[in-house]
């Protein structure tokens, strides 16, 4: 069955307070499905925060429709494993890098795990929903959202957009087919938290997941990284390439001193950094600290 729209779906529920037939289609995952797939952008209403979204995106968007969430279970994972081995993120920034619309921002303030949150984010229709998501928590005293890419050095970059995944814009990945390019300004993490006058003492967790541009965004945040903060990182070595992804960790590795992988469903196991430079270069969400 196809709901056409909003005023179909309201009407439905309105009957359903007589109806018991009407009230368990009303809660049905695919009719709210269909209605969301008629408007650019869906607000989702969940317990602890408001989410807005693209209902259209096939990655995220349908992510959010089915369960509420992006990874957000893993992420407050990865959180309480650095507490438990005296990487405590409370009190502290978060800084978001390559943020899309802000979902892990939003699960790192409205879960107290941090004060502050730098949301990092070049592509326009992703920065207006992060305000969006940003305003619509009550967080415009405590998110600063930096409208750039983040690379080894400043100046100007081509953003390869990704039609079907609002998260897959990319500097080195190709898209088939891509809806187009942008042209983005670039500028380094290390000058964006300087100018935002935030100290690297004051950071609990540097987040960079930037389709395959990691190297350079970790190569722009040498401050944050010389003091030791915490990296959690998408680590690509099919993109980078395989002597990229080996001088990636070991740089990595030279600066700390523990790292885990977080895999869905999995326990996570802190391990030596000595460990990493022996891993299976595959694809992995891997944190440092």
């Amino acid at each position: 069955m196809k709901i056409p729209g909003l005023v179909a779906l309201e009407a439905l529920v309105r009957s359903a307070k007589d109806n018991w037939f009407y009230a368990r289609l009303a809660r049905s995952r695919r009719i709210q499905r269909h209605v969301a797939l008629g408007f650019d952008l869906a607000i989702r209403k969940l317990d602890d925060h408001s989410i807005a979204f693209d209902p259209n995106d096939r990655v995220m968007g349908s992510e959010i429709i089915a369960t509420g969430s992006w990874f957000r279970h893993d992420f407050d994972r990865l959180i309480a494993t650095l507490a438990e081995n005296g990487a405590s993120t409370h009190g502290k920034a978060f800084i978001d890098v390559g943020s899309n619309i802000g979902t892990q921002t939003l699960y790192a303030l409205v879960s107290g795990h941090f004060s502050r949150a730098v949301a990092i984010e070049p592509e326009p229709s992703n920065i207006r929903c992060i305000r969006l998501n940003v305003f619509l928590n009550d967080l415009e005293a405590r998110v600063s959202v930096v409208p750039v890419a983040a690379g080894a050095v400043s100046g100007r970059g081509t953003l390869t957009l990704d039609g079907d995944n609002q998260g897959g814009h990319s500097f080195v990945m190709k898209r088939e087919p891509s809806p187009g390019k942008l042209d983005v300004e670039v500028t380094t993490i290390d000058h964006i938290i300087q100018s935002l006058g935030i100290e690297p003492s004051a950071v609990g967790l540097l987040w960079i997941d930037v389709e395959g541009y990691e190297p350079e965004a970790i190569a722009g945040a040498r401050t944050l990284v010389s003091a030791g903060v915490p990296v959690a990182v998408e680590f690509n070595p099919k993109v980078y390439g395989h002597e990229v992804a080996k001088s990636f960790l070991a740089e990595l590795s030279s600066k700390y001193r523990r790292f885990a992988e977080v895999i869905e469903n999995q326990p996570i196991v802190v391990r030596s950094t000595a460990e990493a430079m022996r891993m299976e270069p595959r694809k992995a969400d891997l944190v440092f600290f």
